[in-house]
Formats: structure tokens, sequence, C-alpha cells
């Protein structure tokens, strides 16, 4: 995962799926919302948005008191599977290199 602001200043997320390889946040329908950033620590936090997917993602890096840092990211979708009615929330952390 890699966190960006781009020329035009807006932020973006890039990161790698096991199938697809390296996919641009911005270029695959998202809307990046940054939220909070830290410089002097390296935290940030981030809320994407798929409109067309009706998916929302957070994205939290937070610094440990070991010094590494670790991601929190949660993901909710609505209307999901057969007949779209359910919905799906997930939960997921990770370490950061």
């Amino acid at each position: 995962m890699t966190f960006l602001i781009g020329a035009d200043g807006k932020p973006n997320l890039i990161y790698l799926s096991e199938h697809d390889g390296a996919i641009d946040t911005l270029e695959d329908g998202g809307l990046v919302y940054l939220i909070r950033r830290d410089v002097s620590t390296g935290e940030f936090g981030m809320v994407i948005i798929y409109p067309a997917a009706g998916t929302a993602e957070t994205y939290n890096v937070l610094r440990l008191a070991n010094g590494k840092r670790q991601v929190v990211w949660t993901q909710n979708k609505a209307h999901v599977g057969p007949g779209k009615r359910l919905s799906s929330a997930k939960v997921f952390t990770a370490d950061c290199d």
C-alpha cells in the first residue's frame, strides 16, 4: 500500500492485489478523502468510497509504542450476495514495513 498526494493535490492510495497487480484507487473509481495526517509520526487516516459498488473503506496507519507502524482497514459493503439484500463488514490489521 502506498499513500501519496498527486501533483493536483488530491490524495490517492495504490495497493497490490494478488490477482490484479497494482491498483490505483482513483483510477478504480474510488473517491479518496484524507481525514488526518501527522507528518512527524507518519500516521494518517483516509476514507475511500466506491459509489458504483456501494463500498466504503477506512485506512488508519498508526505508530505503535515500539516504533513500528500498523494499518487498520475496515470495509463496509451494502447489498452483496444473491438477491443483493445482504451487507458485509470487515476489519483487518497488518504491520507496515
